[in-house]
């Protein structure tokens, strides 16, 4: 049951139970008793029953693309990323805002990068996460090669039974203090998780076509381990590949594939939402090389930055000749329907 199941409820269906269902007459005065936490229980009952209630068990929701680590076979692209700008809170929170305000609950928010705790605004982000009721648990994801900070560490103390850590291990050469880092978490009574060494990687490929058909795109979907919802840009997508991929004009997609936050109003957004979750594939399944066929690399192999930079300045380029070419045509279309219109009310 989400925590904050109250406010889901409203007073009518609450009244109704009350007085004609539930019988019990003081629940409502009385909204810390036993009588009231039955009442509010059996009213989501019932409430799942007439529409069920938006869960989404786990979230990704990306802060900025700055990474301590340019890896080779990033699943995630920041090693394409141009100049990636450090997090801009309001702007990321906004994204957050609008998806909590579509959803009933958020059982895990994974906060990832590039790397998290770069980022100075990153206890604020917390704070804000911590304290949404929609928001069940929320998860730092860290490379483990920078020192979690003290403030930081503090909040997440004082509310630890609704966060914690994810250690990546990418090996003693690239992040030397890992166990350091681990344990100052682990003092501060902090759940850490730090799987075993990673001995190999997921290849994902590059996003060239695969060319597969209806069948096989529906089968790579439904075979996938990766339930990695994301959110980065204003937009909710399957997966950080298709978010980063779009993002990054390496794949074209339709709006059908993702959901954009920020220019929905909530019915709708909620609604698409929903619906995201019954596709029976997406563009991006056409661009991976995750499946059917499970092919793995070396971990956290490190590419060259220089080379990266130039890949990544020339992604750049391309998108925002397409964001201009989008922006004219746009003009275009607008002009041609007040020409329409001029004409039409001409004749009158």
């Amino acid at each position: 049951m989400p925590k904050n199941y109250e406010q889901l409820i409203s007073h009518e269906l609450t009244t109704e139970y009350c007085l004609q269902r539930a019988k019990v007459q003081h629940a409502l005065d009385n909204p810390n008793s036993a009588e009231s936490n039955l009442l509010y229980r059996m009213v989501a009952e019932e409430m799942a029953r007439r529409e069920p209630p938006l869960l989404i068990p786990y979230v990704e929701i990306c802060i900025s693309p700055q990474c301590t680590l340019n890896c080779r076979d990033c699943a995630n692209f920041m090693q394409y990323y141009y100049k990636p700008q450090p997090m801009n809170l309001e702007q990321v929170w906004s994204w957050m805002d609008a998806f909590l305000e579509a959803i009933d609950a958020a059982l895990t928010v994974r906060v990832m990068g590039g790397e998290p705790l770069m980022q100075k605004q990153l206890p604020e982000l917390m704070r804000r996460l911590l304290a949404h009721p929609k928001v069940q648990h929320t998860q730092i994801v860290t490379n483990g090669t920078l020192e979690p900070k003290d403030d930081l560490l503090n909040l997440m103390q004082a509310n630890r039974q609704y966060c914690s850590f994810f250690f990546s291990r990418y090996g003693s050469k690239l992040a030397p203090r890992f166990d350091e880092f681990t344990q100052k978490c682990l003092r501060h009574g902090l759940m850490v998780q730090a799987p075993e060494d990673n001995k190999q990687w997921f290849d994902m490929g590059d996003t060239s076509s695969r060319h597969r058909s209806v069948k096989e795109l529906t089968e790579a979907y439904q075979k996938c381990p990766n339930n990695c919802r994301h959110i980065w840009n204003g937009e909710f997508h399957h997966c950080p590949r298709s978010a980063h991929g779009k993002y990054l004009g390496l794949i074209d997609m339709p709006e059908t594939d993702y959901v954009p936050l920020m220019t929905l109003d909530t019915a709708t957004r909620r609604e698409r939402i929903r619906t995201m979750y019954d596709l029976p594939y997406i563009t991006a399944c056409n661009h991976c090389g995750l499946m059917p066929e499970t092919h793995y690399v070396p971990p956290a192999i490190q590419a060259d930055r220089a080379q990266s930079r130039v890949l990544g300045e020339k992604l750049a380029k391309m998108r925002e000749e397409k964001q201009q070419l989008q922006l004219r045509l746009q003009e275009l279309q607008s002009c041609t329907c007040k020409s329409s219109f001029t004409t039409v009310e001409g004749k009158r």
